[in-house]
């Protein structure tokens, strides 16, 4: 394997294991500064989403639950990032079936946060208002 490779994967790990720790430290916090120099970009943006996670909730208790309800932007950021089913299968790995955040996360598989970004097609409106369902119909197709 290519060592820039290597060195990618082994950064998407280091990031992923400051989630599961039961605190993002200072310390942490200092090293995924250094990791936001990185040459890959996905590795920078993935470093840029926890920094912001340890800022506001860096205790793991409720983190997701917390930080979609108080923090949407960066909640839309990290469902962007990780998809729905990183969220479930945190939720049923816990066993809590019964969360708020689960509701939250049904929200977005109605309405997924990137279709209200500003549409492409320069009119001002939000894609999901604009030319959302004309993508779709050409998909279709």
């Amino acid at each position: 394997m290519p060592r820039d490779e290597r060195d990618r994967i082994e950064r998407f790990d280091e990031l992923h294991s400051f989630l599961d720790q039961s605190m993002i430290s200072a310390k942490n916090v200092a090293r995924v500064k250094t990791i936001t120099g990185h040459e890959d970009h996905q590795v920078v943006e993935l470093a840029g989403l926890i920094l912001g996670i340890a800022r506001v909730v860096p205790g793991k208790r409720n983190r997701w639950l917390k930080i979609a309800r108080h923090h949407r932007p960066l909640f839309n950021q990290a469902v962007e990032l990780f998809g729905i089913e990183f969220f479930e299968d945190r939720l049923a790995g816990y066993g809590d079936f019964e969360s708020p955040l689960w509701h939250i996360l049904e929200q977005y598989r109605i309405t997924p946060p990137w279709t209200a970004r500003a549409c492409d097609c320069g009119s001002g409106r939000a894609f999901r208002d604009c030319c959302l369902e004309r993508e779709n119909d050409l998909a279709g197709q």
